[in-house]
């Protein structure tokens, strides 16, 4: 036994003449555990594919026709893509697929980048919010598809009938990121989820008084949200996304368009339909796990070849 009325160094010095000799094995573990981290990430940098030729190997692919309905390149990422059997679920959480989806994308539109859709799509949900506060839908209409405006429409007549004053106040967007690409019928799909750090309350608009009726002043709320943007597909669609800005081609005068009023051209007034020319925000709603059904299938395509 080691007598109790030894000094703190005395223990010290003790110890260190314990560990002396294990030292260099414990060096030798350190560096072997380094050089197996490094061997690690050197195989999962070499699987990943960075063109479609490296996609179509991956996925043992010798004929790149041969793509049936509902297939999933399960392996085009090993790490991370799931079981393409799987169903979607609200009991599971979104996988990030962005690199995989936009090097999957880039085959048939070479244009399309991943960081400027993920910063024109954050930028859509300010818009969106900061609209939907003034009780004006029509400074969203150029990104919204047909059915998701009108619903918006009505809902904001329905809060002006009730004296519902709705307000959304946006402090920052955090975690954006592709989940899901889907094509089909002569339609293609992506899937966004980010999540919001914001304020949520309603006030009596028949008042002057800022005390809310519902929500509050000074609680931060962190949602996330599940946005599905839609475009007709053609092969020769290609994505026009400048500085977190979509440019609309005009079919009519060839005017590259960034607002449209009511959907016309704001040079020569026709009508421009913008989904069968540019991505629009199709549906928007909170990602609930117990609740909002999770496709982790990562790239689906059905009955057309890519």
């Amino acid at each position: 036994s080691y007598p109790t009325n030894k000094s703190n160094g005395d223990i010290l010095n003790l110890g260190f003449a314990i560990l002396m000799p294990a030292i260099p094995y414990i060096a030798a573990l350190i560096i072997i555990g380094i050089i197996v981290i490094m061997i690690f990430y050197a195989i999962k940098a070499k699987k990943n594919p960075k063109s479609m030729d490296d996609y179509l190997k991956i996925n043992e692919i010798e004929d790149e026709n041969l793509i049936n309905d509902g297939f999933t390149p399960q392996r085009f990422h090993p790490e991370s893509f799931a079981n393409p059997n799987q169903k979607p679920s609200p009991y599971i959480a979104p996988n990030n697929y962005t690199s995989e989806i936009m090097v999957f994308l880039q085959s048939t539109d070479p244009t399309f980048n991943s960081l400027e859709f993920i910063e024109w799509s954050k930028k859509c949900f300010r818009i969106f919010w900061d609209s939907w506060t003034v009780g004006n839908i029509e400074a969203s209409r150029i990104f919204l598809g047909d059915d998701l405006y009108e619903k918006m429409r009505s809902l904001l007549e329905d809060n002006t009938k009730r004296n519902r004053k709705d307000i959304y106040k946006i402090f920052s967007l955090l975690g954006c990121f592709l989940n899901k690409y889907e094509r089909e019928s002569g339609f293609e799909y992506l899937t966004v989820y980010l999540t919001s750090i914001h304020r949520h309350y309603v006030l009596d608009s028949r008042r002057n008084s800022n005390i809310p009726i519902e929500g509050s002043f000074s609680e931060d709320l962190k949602t996330v949200y599940q946005l599905k943007f839609m475009r007709r597909f053609t092969i020769d669609q290609k994505t026009n996304i400048k500085n977190g800005t979509q440019i609309v081609i005009c079919p009519n005068c060839g005017a590259e368009v960034t607002a449209l009023n009511t959907g016309r051209c704001e040079f020569c007034g026709s009508v421009v339909k913008v989904s069968e020319f540019s991505w629009v925000l199709s549906d928007i709603d909170e990602y609930l796990r117990n609740k909002t059904l999770v496709d982790n299938r990562g790239v689906i395509i059905h009955n057309i070849n890519f």
